[in-house]
């Protein structure tokens, strides 16, 4: 399948489920639930590069409350993301692949992974170790990384006894030679999101779930295609 194959797919299991989607992909992402946010870091930067001696002390002290509140809001963020960010990428990944495969879907989907909490919480860490890890060696490794590990949630969600690190390990094996194909996915959807830029983010609150039902829709076909490979294996002597 191309990406426009999966997108059109997600388009059309998503007809008549846009609300719900919208509410799971608008919870998941303040929960940490929708991948690695990227975190604008422009007004912390712009605050910094004021003078303080070239303005009144009255502004100084609001400008370094306001700095102060931003920085104790991400410290939050970033431990809400930690802790949460893995099990409800798996009760996203449910809701989505209920989509998929037309099964009943509700936002009560998004928080059913709990009992799995503490397998989740490893997947997110290692994930995120591995990932940076590759970071530091070089920028295009990381990436690489990223998409090796992308189908975990999907793994953990479908095998009870599937731990963190064994779904990562599922996952890399997965992706060898669908890496590429994820991220031409990924990347047919750049024009979607220049144009949310351009409505000042509102139209992510219908990009997310669009994205995240096209890459559910991925992970079934490979998976199905993973399948009916070895189930055509034939054994020769």
């Amino acid at each position: 399948m191309s990406p426009s194959d999966y997108r059109q797919h997600a388009r059309r299991v998503l007809a008549g489920h846009w609300g719900t989607a919208i509410l799971v992909g608008f919870v998941a992402t303040i929960l940490g639930g929708n991948g690695n946010p990227n975190v604008n870091l422009q007004i912390t930067q712009n605050i910094g590069e004021i003078d303080p001696y070239s303005i009144p002390p009255q502004t100084y002290a609001l400008l370094f409350t306001i700095t102060s509140i931003i920085a104790t809001a991400a410290l939050v963020m970033s431990i809400v993301y930690f802790l949460l960010g893995g099990v409800i990428q798996l009760g996203s990944a449910k809701y989505h692949l209920n989509l998929i495969d037309g099964r009943d879907s509700s936002f009560s989907d998004l928080f059913s992974q709990f009992s799995r909490f503490g397998s989740a919480l490893v997947m997110n860490l290692l994930q995120g170790i591995f990932v940076l890890l590759w970071m530091l060696l070089f920028i295009i490794p990381g990436f690489i990384a990223a998409y090796s590990y992308a189908m975990a949630p999907y793994i953990m969600l479908e095998d009870p006894n599937c731990g963190g690190y064994e779904a990562l390990k599922r996952s890399k094996q997965l992706m060898k030679g669908h890496k590429m194909d994820l991220f031409l996915l990924d990347l047919s959807f750049i024009g979607w999101e220049l144009l949310c830029v351009l409505s000042l983010g509102i139209g992510f609150l219908w990009l997310y779930p669009y994205v995240n039902t096209a890459r559910a829709s991925f992970y079934r076909d490979i998976t199905q295609g993973q399948s009916q490979s070895q189930g055509n294996t034939t054994v020769e002597f």
